[in-house]
Order: structure tokens, then sequence, then C-alpha cells
């Protein structure tokens, strides 16, 4: 798919170029808004084609920005523009855009512009490489090479051609190919036509005559032979001329030796004393034989005839030797030593010359050989000797050196001249002194004298070479006194600086390799291909806590037992050592995890000595921190999932909660409103309060769903949490029954916390009764509560804790605990342990949802058999416990006052208005806000109540009551809804101090609300 950048300062402009462009199958990276933005944005993304709008606000328009990107990047620009002065249209023309479209333009003109732009882009990248590939080839071939144009005018020349004309390239290229290159017949020294004039005028290949000569720029001649063909285009026309030529002065050489030897060759054929023959190259016949062949091997002249050149040579070398004859096929000359077999099976060693010629008209070679037989035993007995001798002192990296018993030099290897760095015959002249620190000059008479009395000296001497160095030779020098004229000294020394020197860099790199174990922060074991200890350092033992009895042993297998007993399998960490002696070029990577919970890493790889494997490095790195935060990690990350997940059930428990309630205010209202017509005895009234019971039962689920959704009105006031589980503990006990104890434990300065007192009591009574339903056997039930700081180390390990103070509520139990599969899934709502039509599942996670609203955190901990404990953390606060005083309840529930019902509900506005009309009050209805609107304009009466919905279409209810108290202010309001999540509260829709009653709620309820808000309560 195609990248395309998109430059337009339109933002609508660019965004429907853009719509197009993905319609098209374009992938668009970006967007730019300016010449600035869309370099900038390139240089980023490198796309495959850039649409640029030429007219551009801001300091650089469309044609600088796409300068800027050819000139950097070299991708391909189409302009877009609605219009453009004569001027802009001369500078879009010097960038060589891609393509040119005007605005408006149509789809397929888009998709055929970008399309022909990206091919004819891809087809220039494609030519330069092949020019590039073309240019190298033609450079690097070994013949002069040179191109023109059809005006013969030097268009390419190669590094040959220049080497041979004389001429640069640079210099070349432009100028008539007769001024570059001159040529001329060498015997009549006249100038010659010009050979890509012939090409250009007959269209044909055409070569140069012989005895053609190049004159140099310098003025050399060189005898040259070439070749020049036509270039042709696609249409068959001539479009320039290239021609290759070569220097064969080396050729011609040759050829004007063979010419001058054919002269001479009857003469020397006949009359030379050493055989001479003639023979076919490709059938290897005899063509000739001279006299001294038929004397030398025996055969008359007519056998000769009729054999070929294999029949003369040992069987076993025939194969060699037609190898040699199709190897020098084509050669000019050829020479060597062969064995030939004489008529009489005589062995002998023949050194051959063979040249070719053409005998009888027919391609042919003349051979001359040598009798060597005897020459080769010696030359073979003289090298052997003369090759121990040369090898021994030429070849010898150690200096040899002869001297008198004086000092003088007399003799010296190349290996002593090169080390010692003087000229040779300068050290001829020289005294063994002469090449003497002052400090060995006095122990050089020493060993004069001593070599003197025994005739061998051995010892080591420091040696000043001509640059002023110090060498170090160690030496080994004899007195020789027969065979020689005089008395002489032949020595050997060996030059030891680089040992002596290497000995003081070990000690040091010892030194360091062992500072570099001891501050290494990983254990480091060295051992060899059998695995016994070499090395190590302190931190190996120190990590492993060895015993220095033991490692001062250097057992490994001592070494080795005590270490695996301190692993959580070592059975497995012996395996795997022994799998590494079974594979010992492979590297070896494992964990180890120590019984005390420790974690170390060990890595080990082999050690080579050259290519051979002479033992393994085993490295060791306690990651017991880095294991720990790992788990931590993927416990957070566990808890993350889960977060997330209880987020998604609950915007779908809130959501299902909210479409519930409206239908169950209906339901419940008309079955209570029907009730209240039925006299006691009335057959129907038992199933009219199954229906009511069923409401009920379905509004303490949505309310459920709610608090687990934190989609519920918190009635938040400050309290005491001890108060709270103090009061309640009467209640507890009842709950629980006679067989569980109840214990409490209330820290005495127990900070204050903000939530729903109501809301506390009902998690503290459904965590109670899960805990009674885990004891079927009886058990122990612990509340406390305790001022708690939760640190960061805390926050990090537990998903949405943040450092701070808080006060904590646990309730535990002594009963069947949790697996961890259930304790998953324990706040989640609908999910269970319990039998079939003994629970909703809707408990826990109503506790949950509770919870995290008043900005608190839950967290379970349990185990098959231990029992379970729940922690719960809400924020402390600075402030006191709040005293709220006991509400009156009006116990009339009637009234006389006007009431506007804004419901779009039309179920639940038909029930509350007939509900509120039986109880005296004069009641209007509107089904949205609008229709309220109107009414109030119209109606001139007080209005008391606005009784609405809060989300409606069209217009919410704080809206509509922001817009009818600029129409009247006599009125007040009550609120009422099924769904109070964030769009509602968080949001700024509602806050907690404005009249508020939640769906669905009871008759009774509605009638009491509504007197409390009309008295002022």
């Amino acid at each position: 798919m195609s990248r395309v950048l998109v430059v337009e300062d339109e933002s609508i402009v660019a965004m429907d170029i853009q719509n197009r462009l993905r319609h098209l199958g374009y992938d668009v990276p970006a967007v730019a808004l300016s010449g600035e933005d869309g370099v900038e944005k390139a240089m980023a993304l490198n796309p495959d084609l850039v649409l640029m709008d030429i007219m551009l606000k801001g300091k650089m328009d469309g044609i600088a920005a796409a300068e800027r990107i050819q000139e950097c990047l070299h991708i391909p620009v189409i302009y877009l523009t609605a219009h453009s002065d004569k001027d802009t249209l001369e500078r879009v023309k010097i960038t060589e855009p891609y393509g040119y479209l005007i605005k408006p333009f149509e789809e397929r003109e888009l998709h055929t512009a970008i399309e022909i732009a990206i091919y004819k882009h891809r087809m220039e990248r494609k030519l330069k490489e092949s020019e590039r590939w073309l240019s190298t080839t033609l450079s690097s071939i070994g013949d002069a090479l040179i191109a023109t144009d059809v005006e013969g005018r030097v268009k390419f020349m190669n590094i040959v051609g220049e080497k041979l004309t004389g001429y640069r390239e640079t210099e070349a290229l432009g100028k008539d190919l007769a001024a570059v290159f001159r040529i001329i017949n060498e015997k009549t020294r006249t100038v010659m036509d010009n050979p890509v004039m012939k090409v250009l005028r007959d269209g044909r290949i055409v070569g140069l005559a012989n005895h053609t000569v190049l004159i140099a720029r310098d003025g050399r001649e060189i005898p040259i032979d070439d070749s020049a063909a036509p270039i042709r285009d696609d249409e068959g026309e001539i479009s320039g001329v290239v021609m290759v030529f070569r220097d064969i002065s080396e050729r011609k050489q040759v050829l004007d030796a063979l010419r001058k030897s054919e002269q001479r060759y009857r003469l020397l054929f006949d009359s030379n004393p050493h055989p001479m023959w003639v023979y076919d190259p490709e059938t290897l016949a005899f063509l000739e034989v001279n006299e001294a062949a038929v004397k030398q091997y025996g055969y008359t002249r007519e056998e000769f005839l009729r054999m070929t050149a294999k029949d003369i040579r040992p069987a076993e070398e025939v194969p060699r030797y037609l190898k040699r004859i199709a190897e020098i096929k084509d050669c000019y000359g050829a020479s060597g030593v062969w064995r030939h077999i004489k008529k009489d099976g005589t062995v002998i060693d023949v050194e051959i010359t063979a040249h070719p010629l053409t005998f009888a008209g027919r391609r042919a070679r003349v051979l001359l050989a040598y009798n060597v037989t005897e020459r080769k035993r010696m030359e073979d007995a003289l090298r052997l000797s003369e090759d121990r001798y040369r090898d021994l002192v030429e070849n010898s990296q150690d200096l040899i050196c002869t001297h008198d018993l004086e000092g003088r030099i007399l003799s010296l290897n190349d290996a002593a001249v090169r080390l010692i760095g003087y000229d040779g015959r300068k050290l001829l002249q020289m005294n063994i002194r002469d090449i003497l620190f002052p400090e060995a000059r006095e122990a050089f008479d020493n060993y004069l004298t001593g070599i003197r009395q025994d005739g061998i000296a051995d010892g080591i001497v420091a040696v000043k070479t001509a640059t002023g160095e110090k060498r170090i030779w160690e030496y080994h020098n004899t007195l020789r006194t027969e065979g020689v004229s005089v008395p002489l000294v032949r020595g050997m020394a060996h030059d030891i600086t680089e040992r002596m020197n290497a000995q003081k860099e070990m000690k040091k790199a010892l030194s360091l390799l062992h500072a570099t174990l001891e501050s290494n922060k990983d254990g480091i074991l060295a051992v060899d291909k059998n695995g016994a200890i070499l090395t190590f350092n302190r931190r190996f033992v120190d990590m492993w806590r060895i015993p220095d009895s033991v490692i001062a042993s250097r057992d490994v297998k001592q070494v080795q037992l005590f270490v695996s007993e301190q692993l959580a399998d070592p059975k497995g960490f012996l395996t795997r050592l022994k799998e590494i002696y079974f594979d010992p070029e492979k590297d070896s990577y494992d964990e180890l995890r120590f019984k005390d919970g420790r974690y170390f890493e060990r890595f080990s790889q082999p050690q080579f000595l050259g290519n051979n494997i002479v033992g393994r490095v085993c490295n060791f790195r306690d990651v017991t921190r880095r294991k720990a935060a790992e788990d931590a990690k993927a416990a957070l990350e566990e808890q993350v999932r889960h977060l997330q997940k209880m987020e998604a059930i609950g915007r779908l428990a809130g959501g299902i909660a909210h479409d519930f309630n409206n239908t169950l205010t209906a339901i419940s209202g008309y079955s209570e409103l029907l009730l209240t017509r039925m006299k006691p005895g009335d057959p129907m009234r038992r199933e009219i309060e199954g229906i009511k019971r069923a409401g009920e039962r379905a509004a303490t689920l949505t309310s459920q769903l709610l608090a687990f959704s934190r989609k519920q009105i918190l009635q938040s006031a400050v309290i005491d949490l001890n108060a709270v589980v103090t009061g309640m503990d009467k209640m507890i006990r009842r709950l629980i029954g006679e067989d569980i104890d109840l214990m409490t434990v209330l820290f005495k300065e127990l900070g204050s916390i903000r939530t729903d007192p109501g809301q506390i009591e009902q998690i503290i009574l459904n965590l109670a009764i899960n805990a009674r339903d885990a004891m079927t056997s009886g058990g122990t039930l612990t509340v406390e509560t305790a001022n708690v700081d939760l640190n960061e180390e805390y926050a990090r390990a537990h998903m949405g804790v943040k450092p701070g103070r808080y006060v904590m509520l646990s309730i535990a139990d002594t009963g069947v605990g949790m697996t961890p599969e259930v304790r998953e899934h324990v706040f989640e709502p609908f999910f269970t342990t319990k039998e079939k039509g003994k629970g909703t599942g809707l408990g826990l996670s109503s506790v949950y949802g509770t919870v995290n609203q008043s900005g608190g955190s839950i967290w379970v901990y349990s185990e098959p058999g231990r029992g379970t404990t729940f922690k719960i953390y809400f924020p402390r606060v600075d402030e006191l416990p709040e005293t709220r005083p006991e509400q009156e309840t009006d116990k009339s529930l009637r009234g006389t006052e006007t009431i506007l019902v804004v419901e779009d509900d039309h179920e639940v506005r038909r029930l509350i208005v007939r509900v509120l009309q039986e109880r005296g009050y004069k009641v209007m209805e509107a089904p949205q806000g609008g229709d309220a609107l109107l009414i109030c304009e119209k109606y001139a009466e007080p209005i008391h109540l606005i009784l609405t919905d809060v989300i409606m279409p069209l217009m919410n209810a704080p809206q509509l009551i922001e817009r009818l108290k600029k129409v009247r202010q006599d009125f007040k309001v009550l609120y009422m809804s099924g769904y109070t999540d964030n769009a509602i509260i968080a949001q700024g829709v509602l806050n907690l101090s404005m009249n508020f009653i939640q769906k669905p709620f009871t008759l009774n309820g509605l009638a009491q609300k509504i007197r409390e808000v009309l008295s002022g309560n």
C-alpha cells in the first residue's frame, strides 16, 4: 500500500483529500497544514509521494517545501492548486513535479496522477541504478573503452582508456574523438581513418587494420587493435558508437621474435646436436624429427613418424602431460623437465622448450629436448644440501652470526640484519661491541676469554639496534678451529625481548584479571574441560555460602554436592550440568531457585584456545530482587486485568439497572395503587401482593447492581467507624447465631471517614452473612478497625491505591476458605458458590461497588481450609464525626399544592399524576422540558413543586429548571431518576445538595418525599 503525505492549509480540503485517498486504498500517515510542517513530517515519515498545495500560508509556500523535500529525500511531488499566476508556474516547472492537479478534481484524476507519479519515480530510480551498474562495469573491464554520440564526440571513457590515451575522462568529454584518439599506420606513418566515422557511415561493426599505432598525449606510440560497434535506440536508429581497444605491444614483440626464429628454424633443426621434433598439438603425432632425436632415443625416423608424443612418456605421467598440453594449447612458449622413455626402456630426464609454428600449412609445435639426467641427479643432491642450509640460515627466525676471536663480524643471516637494523655491508665492518650497550661490553670481553678456553658459551645479552632500541638476546655460541683458515665463532641467538615483555605484561594482566574478578558483583567460576576447578572469585564463594574447607579442596564433586543441596531442584541442576559436558560447544543458561527463596541466574560458555575447547566459564548472578519485582509486576498486571473486567461488568450492570428502574417504578406503583383500593378479603389481593413483593425484590437487585457499578447516590457524612460497628453488635450476633463467636478489636483513637453510614452498615451485614455461611460448623467472626498508613511500595503492588492515611475495617472468619479460582471472581455480580435459590450473587459485588464509590479499596485473602479475611481501606479525614438530627416524619401525606410532573416515560408519568391527584394535589403534566416551559409561561397561578425526571430527550432537568427560573421563582424542585452514574453527578448534572428520589420508589415514599420538600425539611 503506497503512503501519501498531504500538505494542505485548508483543513476541510485536507480532510476531504485524506478521505478520498483512503477510499482509493492509499495509506495517509499524516496531514500537514503548512510548508514547514510538511517538510518536517516528510523527513520523519519518508512517504512514497507528497500531494502539495502550491499556495500555502506561512513563510514557506508549497514550491519551497517541495524543493526542500526533493533535495533531501527525492520523493515525487504532485502539486494541487485552484489558480496560479505565471511566475508561480515558472517556479513550479523548475522543481520538475511528477504531476499537477487543478482543484476541484475528480477522484479518478487523483488516482491516475498518483499511480503515474509513483510508476515514473520507480522507473527513474531503476534507470539510475542501471546507469550506476553499467558505469561500474565499463570502468572495471580490462580493455580500454570510449563511447561517442552521433557527432563523434566523447561521451564516456573508462580508466584503461585514460591510461592509454593520456587524457582524463573529464578532459575528453565533449571533444571530437579524433582529438583524443589519434592513430597512424606504423609502416606508412600516415593518419588512419577514425573507426567511429566508419561505423556511423556504414552502420556496422568495424575493426582496425594491422599496424595501427595510437599516439598518446605524451607522444608515446602504442600498437593497438580494436573494434567499434553502433549503439542503437528503441527505433533502431544509431545514437552513438562504442569503441573497445587494447595495447598489443607484448604480443607484437612475441610475433616478431617468432618470425625471426622461423627463418633460422631449418638450419637449427637439422644441425642441432640435441633432439628436436615437430608434432601436431591436437593429435600429438610426430610430424618431423632431427637426427639427434633418432640417435638418442633409438627409434628410426619412420618409427618416430608413426608414433605420438604420448608413446615416449611413462604411462603414469601421461594424464599430467595431457593436462599440460591442454593448458599450453594456445600459449606461445612452454618449458619444463619431463621423464622420457627410450626404445630400450631406459628412462631419462629431459628439459624441453616448445614453441608454436606453422608446419606444412598446419598448426604445429616444435620441441627441443636436453638430456639432463645426470645434471638433474647432481642438482637434486646439491639442492637438497643447499635447501637444508638455506632453510636453517635464511629462513630461521633466530639470529645466525659468525665472528672472529676479536669480535669482528664475519657473516650474518637476514634475520640478524633485519633485527639489528643496520645495512648488511656496514655490519660486516663492525665489531660485536659496537651493537652492545656500554654496560654489556665488559661482559663481552669475559665472553671472548671464556669461549677461547671452553669452546662454547651461553648467556643473555642486551643489544642496541640502529634506532637505539634495546633488545634482549639469548645466545648459544661455539668455537670452530678445524677446516677453517682462522678460528671463528659460530653462534645462534634468539630475540627474547617480546617474551620478557610478555612475561611482565602477563603479570600485569593476571593482576588486572584478579582485580576484575574480585570487583565483579557476579560470582565467577572457571573449570577445565573435565570440570575441574581452575579459578573463582570471592563473590562466587560468598553467594553460594561455600565453607573455605570445601572450596580449598578444589574437589568439583564436593562443591557440586554442597551447592546442589541448597537448591529447590538439585536433581535438575545436576542433570543440566551433565548435559553441558555432552555438548561442550553449547552456551548454557538457566535460573536456579533456592530453598530459602533466592534466585540465581547461571550463564556458562565454552573457553577456546585456538579452535580447541579447554574449559568453561560460569557466571552466577543473584536476581532475587529482580524476580520479586517481576512477580510483583505480574501480580499488578493481574490486578489491572481484574479491575478492567470489573469496570466493564459494572458498566453493564449499571445499564441493566437503569433500564429496569422505570419499569419497576410502574410495576410497584400500580400494584401498590391496586392494594389501596382493595378490601382486606378481596380474593385478588394475594396475587397483587405477590406482584408488589416481586417488584420490591427486583428493586433490591437493581439497587445492588447500582451499588456494584458505583451509580448510586451516597448520603455521605463524616462518621466514626467504631460507633457504627458497636451499634450493630446485637444485630450481627442475632444474624450469625449462637454457634459462631463474635470478636471485635476496635482501635481506640480511630480516625474519621467520609461515606454513607447506611451503606457501611449494609457492607458489614453482607460480609457477616457470607462469613456465617462459610462456617457451617461454627467458628469465630472477627471485626477489627485500625489506622494504617499505606506507602508507595504497597500502592505499587495494589492497583488503584494511592499512598496516604487510611482507616481499615477487617472482617475475618475461620470458615472453609476459597480456592484461587473462586477468589478471582468473588466480587463479580451474580457469581455465587451457594446452592441454587440461596443467594443472588450480588452481596459482595454491591460491597465492592460501595467501597470504591467511597474512594476506598477492598482486598480478600483466603485459602481453602484456612478461612477468609476481607480488608477494607477508607481514606482518613481530619474532620470530627457529624451528629445528624432525626428527621421528623410528617404523618399527613396529602396536600393541596400545585405540582408540575415532567416525565418522558408515559406509564410512570400517568401513575405519578394519578397518585398525586388522589392525595389532593392539583397536578399538571409534561412529557418533556419544552412542554413544561409552555405550561409555566401560560399558567398564572403559583406552581409549588416541579417533580422532574433528570435525563430526558432534548433538555435535561437542570437545564429545564434554569430556564424556568427566568419565568418564575415560586417553586421548589424534586428530581427523580433511575440512572445516577457519572453522567449525572460527576459531570455536574446534579449535586448532592439537590432534592432527589431514586427510582424505583413506593407511592408512600414518593408522597413522603414530596411533603418533606414542600415543608422545607
